[in-house]
């Protein structure tokens, strides 16, 4: 077992553990629950991974950044899973679990004491939530650290997932601003990936609940302008538990200052 397995099973014993006390999942059959979870989420960051720079060889994307936002994060599945896993392929990915419930937060936290944790923070807080123009207080995505002066033509993704949180697109293209906002800056991609049923079909009526719009269409929303890349709809096949599939929205961004 490599480390990573091993981060994962700790993470499991972690969920087990505290569970009864934070309600971190179901508390019915919470054993087989967490490993459906689990599975679930591990399937969807190895499907994310097709679509992220260096499987892609994107040259608009060469040498890019990648930051990683998991949006009510809850327990952290996925989250968790897929900073381990994203880590594990060989991106350094700067992430932040946003969970605005304290008792769950201060449970995410705890996870950073595990052996051989990439680092991560967490936020006790809504996405893009008005908070009177302050920026996001995420100490470990600050400016200086993702987009350092030295290196200002390395382009950005940022990567968000969503659960059990619906948020449309233009609702989390708005918080980009106060929560990202060096991302306006340079240029870079947006992928949006959202947990669906295993049913789900990229259908008009889904479009217009999370407000997708045409290829090449441009949204602004503050001083972010993004131009629409496409959405489309994956089967997390190989599930024993409970299916799922993962909805994807993306959009390319012109930075400011290129």
């Amino acid at each position: 077992m490599d480390r990573f397995d091993t981060l994962i099973q700790q993470y499991r014993e972690q969920l087990l553990r505290w569970n009864p006390q934070i309600n971190l999942v179901s508390r019915q059959n919470t054993v087989q629950r967490v490993d459906d979870l689990l599975a679930q989420a591990n399937r969807g960051i190895q499907k994310t991974l097709a679509h992220l720079p260096l499987e892609t060889g994107d040259s608009r994307m060469e040498g890019a950044l990648l930051n990683y936002f998991d949006l009510g994060s809850g327990g952290g599945i996925p989250g968790v899973v897929w900073h381990i896993v994203l880590s594990q392929n060989g991106y350094r990915p700067e992430t932040c679990l946003v969970e605005p419930r304290e008792k769950r937060t201060w449970f995410l936290q705890r996870q950073l004491q595990l052996q051989n944790m990439p680092h991560f923070c967490t936020l006790c807080d809504r996405w893009g939530e008005d908070t009177g123009g302050e920026e996001s207080p995420c100490a470990a995505l600050a400016a200086e650290r993702v987009s350092p002066v030295t290196e200002p033509s390395r382009p950005l993704v940022t990567l968000i997932s969503l659960k059990a949180l619906r948020l449309t697109d233009l609702q989390i293209l708005a918080g980009m601003e106060r929560m990202v906002p060096y991302a306006i800056e340079r240029n870079g991609m947006i992928l949006i990936a959202r947990y669906y049923p295993p049913d789900q079909e990229m259908s008009d009526e889904l479009r217009e609940q999370l407000g997708v719009t045409e290829p090449g269409s441009v949204t602004k929303r503050g001083s972010l302008e993004a131009i629409a890349d496409g959405a489309w709809v994956e089967k997390l096949d190989e599930l024993t538990g409970p299916g799922a599939s993962l909805v994807y929205s993306r959009y390319q961004v012109q930075g400011q200052n290129v």
